[in-house]
């Protein structure tokens, strides 16, 4: 038996949750360049945080992200920044989804492919 026609699985798997990765980091850049642009103070106090393709003028080496999604508490700069709430808890709900949801399914799903693709070549030699 061929296993190729078991492949599309992950990479079915990693494509759509690679794609709504690519979606927050997006959405996490968004709002960054919105901190830097118009609420500069707090932007400094995360201490000047590049984005994933955004930075700040004259920002070369990109410094992180300092949102802290997995806390259970919004962080306190969002209530002076209430127009960026929305986005924030998008970029929570989708970091949440692909660190709890979306990693372990890609890994799971290769794991198995390449699981099943051992036992069936096992079994295609003991059969010969």
């Amino acid at each position: 038996m061929n296993p190729s026609f078991l492949i599309p699985v992950p990479i079915l798997a990693t494509l759509w949750f690679g794609a709504r990765h690519y979606l927050n980091l997006k959405l996490q850049d968004g709002i960054l360049k919105s901190l830097y642009t118009d609420h500069h103070e707090i932007w400094k106090q995360l201490g000047e945080p590049s984005g994933w393709q955004w930075s700040p003028p004259g920002k070369f080496f990109p410094s992180g992200s300092h949102f802290h999604c997995f806390d259970m508490e919004d962080p306190e700069w969002l209530v002076q920044a209430p127009e960026l709430k929305e986005s924030f808890y998008r970029l929570r709900k989708g970091i949440r989804e692909f660190s709890f949801i979306g990693m372990p399914i890609i890994v799971a799903t290769w794991i198995l492919f390449f699981v099943i693709v051992g036992m069936l070549q096992k079994s295609a030699v003991q059969n010969v």
